[in-house]
C-alpha cells in the first residue's frame, strides 16, 4: 500500500518567512512554486471520490462493511492521514460464502445491475487516471530535483 502524502512545510515556511531567495535565480524560483501549485491542484483532484464507494456503501450491510474495515486496519489508518480511505490489496476479510451471497443480493437489490456496473467503470478509470498522473508528477519531481541539484553545484 503506497499513500501520497503532500509535504510542503519547508517551501511553505520558506515562503511565508520571505526567505524564497534561498532558492536563487527568479527562474528557479518560478519553477519550484510551479512544481507545487500543481500538487496543491492535483492532490484535490486524487483525493475526489467517484460515487461507486458511497453506492455501494449504501447497500451493502454494515455487519459486512464493519468486517472489511476491521479485518483491514490500514484501511482506517490511511484515512486518517490522508483524508481518504485505502485498502491493502492483500486484504482478505473473514468473509463466509453466506455473508458474500447476502451482501451481493442486498447490492443487486438496491441497486440496477447496470448502475453498478457504470459506476464501478468509473472508478476504474478514475484510478487508472490516477496512476498516470502519479507517474508523471514522480517525473515533475524528479526533475525538479535534478534542477535543484544543479543548482547547488554551482
Amino acid at each position: 500500500l503506497w499513500q501520497f502524502r503532500e509535504s510542503s512545510d519547508t517551501y511553505t515556511e520558506l515562503i511565508a518567512s520571505g526567505k524564497s531567495h534561498h532558492f536563487g535565480d527568479s527562474e528557479l524560483r518560478s519553477e519550484v512554486a510551479q512544481y507545487y501549485r500543481e500538487t496543491e491542484v492535483l492532490l484535490r483532484y486524487w483525493l475526489d471520490v467517484t460515487d461507486y464507494r458511497d453506492l455501494v456503501r449504501r447497500y451493502l450491510p454494515y455487519d459486512i462493511q464493519l468486517t472489511i474495515q476491521q479485518r483491514c486496519e490500514v484501511f482506517v489508518a490511511a484515512a486518517r492521514e490522508t483524508r481518504a480511505n485505502a485498502l491493502v490489496a492483500d486484504c482478505d476479510p473473514p468473509l463466509s460464502a453466506t455473508d458474500v451471497e447476502r451482501g451481493v443480493k442486498s447490492l443487486l437489490g438496491g441497486v440496477a445491475a447496470d448502475e453498478l456496473r457504470a459506476s464501478a467503470n468509473r472508478r476504474v478509470a478514475q484510478i487508472n487516471i490516477h496512476l498516470d498522473q502519479y507517474a508523471r508528477k514522480r517525473e515533475s519531481a524528479v526533475a525538479l530535483v535534478e534542477v535543484l541539484e544543479a543548482a547547488a553545484s554551482r
